[in-house]
């Protein structure tokens, strides 16, 4: 943990709060310009990857209720620490299908998107669900 100070004074943005010793800086404002960089930096991401806007990722979220599209979980995470929906999309054409959950989305690329393999598994399981009754 870093070691921080208490001046009392004000910095260039009126915050009276505590700063860092090593660099003087005010922990509001570092905090502040932490959250404008991730946001900064999930909006680029979001136009370069998929041509896409952050109000318009949230407007998919929204309309698809804020659910897996295909197992229907409220819980996008899986492993990713973000909490945010991953945006599935064709690696193809790049056009975006949908907002998925980690696990479905991993799923639908380790099956390389092609429904002969995924209809496969599907046969698959169907065949040792069968076997197991």
């Amino acid at each position: 943990m870093a070691a921080k100070y208490f001046n009392g004074l004000a910095c260039k943005r009126g915050h009276i709060s505590d700063r860092y010793v090593s660099n003087d800086a005010c922990v509001e404002c570092v905090t502040e310009n932490s959250v404008a960089y991730k946001i900064k930096r999930r909006e680029s991401n979001l136009m370069n990857k998929y041509g896409m806007t952050l109000e318009e990722y949230d407007t998919m979220v929204e309309n698809q209720g804020n659910v897996c599209l295909i197992c229907g979980t409220d819980n996008p995470s899986g492993n990713n620490k973000h909490g945010r929906w991953p945006v599935d999309h064709c690696h193809s054409t790049g056009i975006v299908r949908g907002l998925l959950c980690h696990h479905c989305n991993c799923g639908l690329g380790h099956f390389k998107d092609d429904v002969k393999l995924m209809a496969g598994a599907i046969n698959y399981l169907n065949n040792f669900n069968n076997k197991e009754k």
